[in-house]
């Protein structure tokens, strides 16, 4: 069944001795453990015909208790952390008395010892011991057995609690924290951590994963949104420039300029000509990345915004200076 599959075999005899099939017993004085075969309960073995069933097998096996708390880490992901899972138990994001946290661990250590889970010798939070999932299959199939009403539930508790006690490291967690929110359909707080988590992926030209981001982002907006459409079209199209897909971007930052002055969102208005300034010059369009920068300067004015002001001149500059050594050149 297993067809040299070593996880496969590995679980299958872990399941043999929960089962009582396999047994072992303790080792005497100056003996070694014995480890043996009941023949009788190895007559009526039905041995699960996959991996999935073989886990769902050991899943089956646990207490009320046991299942119910693996369940709840599964939520957290592959990797979890012993606060949280007070957390999602207690249903509140407060820090855990020292004897809850306590007893969660003794329901914990149960778990590791049928090598489920595995503490980790360091831990991304303070004072909170890390775990993790024996195997992503594993992680997948425990997962796949919570109540769909619980995920909400629990996947809300989660960004909760990672908002709460991630203090200085939020833009490492905002995907994290926005996958948990889109999955408890929360979509106005998916939407604005998506965006922070794209635009801190952009900031250090993570471009790809910025792109994923902001479109798993786009897909959130209710139709009436305009403004935040706008803002996020922006930010699309010049990751798509920064990725070197400038028909693409010229596109995306067009509609995002006519949006931004159709909305009179002049800061926005301004950036958006700014990068559709650059995409055009890389495309050879001199001129209109003239007009583009004349225009984004003109916006940042009726904004007020002294910082898109300061940021809409370097960039006029910039230009003018690029147009002529071009000039000099063709000359």
């Amino acid at each position: 069944r297993a067809e040299g599959n070593p996880f496969y075999l590995e679980e299958l005899v872990m399941m043999l001795i929960s089962d009582g099939v396999i047994v072992c017993e303790s080792p005497s004085a100056g003996q070694n453990e014995c480890w043996y075969v009941e023949p009788d309960r190895l007559k009526d073995l039905r041995v699960p015909s996959t991996l999935v069933g073989v886990l769902q097998a050991r899943i089956d096996n646990l207490s009320d208790a046991e299942k119910e708390l693996l369940q709840r880490a599964a939520v957290i992901g592959r990797r979890f952390w012993d606060m949280p899972l007070e957390a999602l138990a207690a249903g509140k994001v407060e820090p855990p008395l020292p004897d809850e946290l306590a007893a969660v661990n003794a329901e914990v250590k149960r778990l590791c010892e049928r090598q489920l889970i595995f503490p980790q010798p360091r831990s991304a939070f303070q004072h909170a011991q890390e775990y993790i999932f024996k195997h992503a299959i594993l992680h997948d199939v425990v997962y796949e057995t919570v109540l769909l009403k619980l995920r909400r539930l629990y996947h809300r508790l989660v960004a909760e609690w990672l908002e709460v006690n991630c203090h200085d490291r939020l833009d490492e967690y905002a995907g994290q924290i926005a996958f948990h929110y889109e999955q408890a359909r929360e979509n106005e707080k998916a939407f604005e951590w998506l965006y922070r988590a794209g635009t801190a992926a952009s900031d250090i030209s993570a471009f790809s994963d910025a792109l994923d981001l902001f479109q798993r982002a786009q897909a959130l907006l209710p139709p009436d949104a305009s403004a935040r459409r706008a803002r996020l079209l922006s930010k699309i199209g010049f990751i798509h420039s920064r990725l070197g897909d400038m028909k693409q971007a010229s596109e995306i930052l067009q509609t995002a300029v006519d949006m931004a002055a159709s909305l009179e969102e002049w800061a926005l208005l301004s950036r958006a000509q700014d990068s559709l300034g650059f995409v055009v010059f890389t495309m050879g369009d001199v001129e209109r990345a003239k007009d583009l920068a004349v225009g984004s300067l003109d916006a940042a004015r009726k904004s007020g915004d002294i910082e898109r002001m300061a940021g809409a001149l370097m960039n006029y500059a910039d230009f003018q200076e690029t147009e002529q050594a071009v000039q000099a050149m063709l000359e």
